[in-house]
């Protein structure tokens, strides 16, 4: 986490906190997010050829926590975000009720890993 001072904004690292987690290396996921770059950059290829043959002027990308949805507008490209409903309602938790997923999660991925070990000890 960093502090932005100028946009006074905070500042996170998906990839970073991703990694740390789960012990996939940044390398491995930074692939993965590159490949789905690449993904989006040929639907955009896609909704250009489109736009061209019947004025189409939009495309919607389920990234997995919601959609991503492209426009052509005046000749430029303009998105929004919409979160699936069930990380729009673990935001929501997050922020109104204090409820954080992560730590959940966390607590479950210890729990496992001691019990894993107790099994192979016995």
């Amino acid at each position: 986490m960093n502090i932005n001072k100028e946009n006074n904004s905070i500042e996170f690292n998906v990839v970073e906190d991703v990694s740390k987690i789960t012990t996939i290396a940044p390398g491995a996921l930074n692939k993965l997010v590159h490949i789905a770059m690449c993904c989006m950059c040929d639907y955009a290829e896609q909704l250009k050829i489109q736009h061209k043959e019947d004025h189409t002027d939009a495309m919607n990308v389920d990234i997995g926590i919601g959609n991503l949805i492209f426009s052509i507008e005046n000749g430029g490209l303009h998105y929004t975000f919409k979160p699936c409903a069930k990380f729009e309602k673990a935001l929501i938790g997050a922020i109104v009720d204090g409820k954080n997923p992560l730590v959940k999660t966390i607590e479950k991925s210890i729990a496992s890993r001691i019990t894993n070990t107790y099994k192979d000890m016995f």
